[in-house]
């Protein structure tokens, strides 16, 4: 029924729905099932959708800028969780958090909701797989992540401000959809160039 609510609210009709028909109909039954026992846990939804800046003084006045998909709040008021819908395969998932200072995501906002709360965090991407079902994959220690992602931009911006050329940097199929494409120069590589000097320029 919500379903059918939200589809009327924006104007679209079955047909235009029907390619997402199939798996919303097997998705939805797993989310509800997972949302009650969250529930039943002591979870309760705080944001959605909630679009977050922030201005750590470390970055000299640079602002981050983010939307994160869900934040609930968790033991009684002294934890929060920071939830990023994905339907990406479980697989690719579970290699993002493997390795936390890759996965800059899950840290990037939990830089974003540091600043503005004191409460411990956690994260993690749920996989709304419709062959899986629903996979929780958490970013350990996400906190101590977006602490270094921070100290890692503040040096990148000192570097920056002090006149030090930007490194190539970028690699695999999030280059064919990243609108900074143009900022890392990844269509002026050369495949001949010296990873050396790119990295001391």
């Amino acid at each position: 029924a919500t379903g059918e609510a939200s589809l009327a609210a924006q104007g679209l009709d079955e047909a235009a729905f029907l390619p997402y028909s199939a798996s919303f109909a097997v998705l939805v039954p797993r989310y509800v099932e997972w949302l009650h026992a969250r529930e039943a846990k002591g979870a309760t939804w705080s944001e959605g959708e909630v679009e977050l800046r922030a201005s750590p003084p470390a970055l000299g006045g640079t602002q981050l800028q983010g939307r994160i998909d869900r934040i609930d709040i968790v033991d009684d008021g002294a934890r929060l969780e920071l939830i990023d819908y994905k339907t990406a395969g479980s697989s690719k998932l579970k290699e993002a958090v493997r390795d936390r200072f890759e996965d800059t995501q899950l840290a990037f906002y939990a830089a974003l909701v540091g600043d503005r709360s004191a409460l411990p965090l956690r994260a993690f991407y749920l996989a709304m797989d419709a062959t899986r079902g629903l996979d929780q994959y958490e970013h350990l220690d996400v906190a101590a992540t977006a602490n270094a992602l921070l100290a890692g931009l503040a040096e990148d911006l000192r570097r920056l401000r002090t006149g030090a050329a930007l490194p190539p940097l970028g690699a695999g199929s999030a280059c064919e959809y990243c609108d900074a494409r143009g900022l890392c120069r990844r269509d002026h590589w050369s495949p001949d160039a010296d990873p050396e000097a790119a990295g001391g320029a």
